[in-house]
């Protein structure tokens, strides 16, 4: 991949970069204060539209429309919270120039079509991460929106899931089949949505539905 947003820096951090992302990708994830190694191993910067479809499940039938207004782009992606291989469940993107929704506002992130949606576990250096924190209950899980606000946690040892938005990852009433697995009878679950669960009542009744009510009964 042709990083053509890279200065000529010869500092550690943008070697590790260079890999990649693109030099303003990078900055934008350590600014949001996720260490190098986070970083390195879950996110990178795409400038093909082909794919974007692919991780988006878009255009399948269309090879001659791209999602050409969505790169650049970055992306990340995560483990199989069961096992040790990466998977692209739970695969969110953000472009540099969003799309608008129904409601006329930016997308900021993006996830994929046609499936359901599935929360994200994000890999550390310990490829045992996720097994360890499954099998002890006492150390405490932390729900989230989005990607950046997980792998910022995982920065400083939280052990924390990144969902696409407060009314995901949960279809009539019950949890995504992972998200059960995980919080057990005895864990500490906490639920942190953003802050304008304030003032949107869209936030606030997500607090009370059956799915989350039963992670927050459980913990």
């Amino acid at each position: 991949m042709t990083n053509r947003y890279a200065n000529q820096s010869t500092s550690s951090e943008v070697a590790i970069s260079s890999a990649h992302l693109f030099q303003h990708h990078w900055e934008e994830l350590r600014r949001s204060a996720i260490s190098p190694s986070i970083i390195e191993k879950n996110f990178r910067s795409i400038d093909d539209a082909r794919e974007v479809d692919r991780l988006l499940n878009r255009n399948s039938s269309k090879r001659w429309k791209h999602s050409e207004h969505l790169v650049p782009c970055w992306a990340v992606t995560g483990l199989d919270p069961l096992g040790w291989e990466r998977v692209e469940d739970g695969v969110q993107i953000k472009p540099d120039n969003p799309e608008l929704g129904e409601n006329g506002k930016p997308k900021k992130y993006i996830g994929a079509t046609g499936y359901d949606t599935a929360p994200l576990f994000l890999e550390t250096d310990d490829p045992e991460y996720w097994q360890k924190v499954l099998k002890n209950v006492a150390i405490p899980l932390f729900i989230t929106e989005g990607a950046k606000k997980a792998a910022s946690a995982l920065s400083i040892l939280l052990a924390c899931i990144s969902i696409p938005g407060v009314s995901t990852c949960r279809k009539l009433g019950r949890l995504h089949r992972h998200l059960v697995v995980y919080c057990k009878f005895g864990r500490t679950v906490y639920l942190c949505f953003d802050n304008d669960v304030m003032t949107k009542r869209q936030v606030q009744k997500a607090l009370l539905i059956p799915g989350y009510r039963y992670c927050k009964q459980r913990g």
